[in-house]
């Protein structure tokens, strides 16, 4: 079950990280990727639309997977969809949708915010998604899965169907103070549901060294021995990101010039160091 969230804080266990980055190979072809955060406002819906788009654009076959109600990712990627997520999880066969070349996307829906209770009585209740991403496992490279902004049942579904979780953390005392749940969320899901589950990493956002917030953050990272966990590409503050979304394009279409777009190319080509992602090697 879910942590009781009504405290603000829970304490970061130490080593919690560092036992989730022990490496694990799930034998299958696709890699799947959870970006997870209870707290809105973290560029976690962001994180995921940008690395889909770059490694689509890459040539790597890529299904980005929207289980946020809110459907940014969905709105985004232009979806034109006629079924969603919701009716996925609640016995439709498996649609996927073609966006752009590489990149295809299972969209969501403000329905699928009444799916938690609607399967909280459901038998493997927490396999559903893993369940319905089985078929097509040999047919992507890559997977990003948005998370909602909730450690519920829907987020533990993407966790079970996940080799990886990355968390986007932006540089605040309200974010930090929720880091030691989400983590100690991630190591439950792992304990009792998904051995084969491994935390990516943290990937700080927002990020401006000359802020003060920013070192406070990094020396909070320091002081409870996760800086291990911290990826090295750290996406900054941009206005180009705010007009690349409200023009519903990733970074890499609106401005692949500029400092986020490289940031985030820096954030996706660390991933495909960590995770063994190969590079695509098919024919015309």
């Amino acid at each position: 079950m879910p942590p009781d969230l009504r405290t603000n804080r829970a304490p970061i266990e130490k080593n919690t990280i560092f036992t989730l980055l022990i490496p694990y190979r799930r034998p299958q072809t696709m890699k799947t990727i959870s970006i997870i955060n209870q707290k809105g406002g973290v560029a976690k819906t962001t994180t995921a639309i940008n690395l889909a788009s770059y490694y689509a654009q890459k040539g790597f076959r890529t299904l980005a997977v929207d289980l946020d109600p809110q459907s940014n990712m969905t709105e985004a990627l232009g979806s034109k969809a006629q079924y969603n997520i919701y009716d996925f999880f609640k016995g439709r066969p498996l649609e996927v949708e073609h966006i752009s070349e590489n990149l295809h996307l299972i969209p969501s829906n403000i329905r699928f915010s009444t799916i938690e209770l609607q399967i909280i009585n459901e038998f493997n209740r927490e396999y559903i998604l893993r369940n319905l991403l089985e078929p097509v496992q040999e047919d992507y490279d890559i997977c990003i899965i948005d998370c909602p902004p909730a450690l519920n049942f829907v987020t533990i579904n993407a966790l079970v169907a996940s080799e990886f979780a990355l968390v986007p953390l932006k540089p605040s005392s309200f974010s930090y103070d929720g880091l030691g749940i989400m983590l100690d969320f991630v190591r439950k899901v792992k304990t009792s549901l998904n051995s084969g589950l491994t935390i990516l990493g943290i990937v700080l956002t927002f990020f401006d060294e000359r802020k003060v917030v920013s070192k406070a953050t990094l020396d909070k990272l320091e002081r409870d021995n996760l800086t291990a966990g911290v990826m090295k590409a750290k996406i900054r503050a941009a206005e180009g990101i705010v007009r690349a979304e409200e023009s519903r394009q990733s970074i890499f279409d609106y401005d692949s010039g500029s400092q986020v777009a490289q940031d985030y190319k820096s954030l996706a080509e660390e991933i495909t160091d960590k995770i063994g992602l190969a590079a695509p090697e098919r024919g015309e």
